[in-house]
């Protein structure tokens, strides 16, 4: 093989089978060790754009559990804040009387 072959061998380009000729290769019947890293040639810009997919759908999957873990934390505290003025109105209940309406006047709470 002369410099100019090994040169138009050596190329690279998508439709050129000749990016097989290697050393790897001579373990593989010709042809089919040609195709072989042919069709992984072919296959690396496929897997690259699902990995690109993939990386994408795992950050927004990580954004809507940080959310969801920000509105647990925020409802939880919510609930803890009701049961601790909940507790506080039951404890304070015997001191603290609250009417409403026309009965309830200052004389009456005075004089009990």
């Amino acid at each position: 093989m002369t410099g100019d072959e090994r040169k138009k061998s050596s190329s690279g380009s998508p439709g050129d089978t000749s990016i097989a000729t290697g050393a790897g290769v001579s373990q593989f019947d010709g042809d089919m060790g040609q195709n072989i890293l042919l069709d992984i040639y072919r296959a690396v810009p496929l897997i690259e754009a699902k990995l690109e997919h993939l990386e994408e759908a795992a950050d927004s999957t990580k954004k809507k559990v940080d959310d969801l873990t920000s509105w647990k934390n925020r409802v939880l505290g919510g609930v803890a804040v009701l049961a601790f003025l909940w507790a506080g109105m039951k404890l304070l209940s015997d001191y603290i009387h609250i009417s409403i309406g026309s009965n309830a006047s200052p004389a009456q709470a005075t004089s009990e």
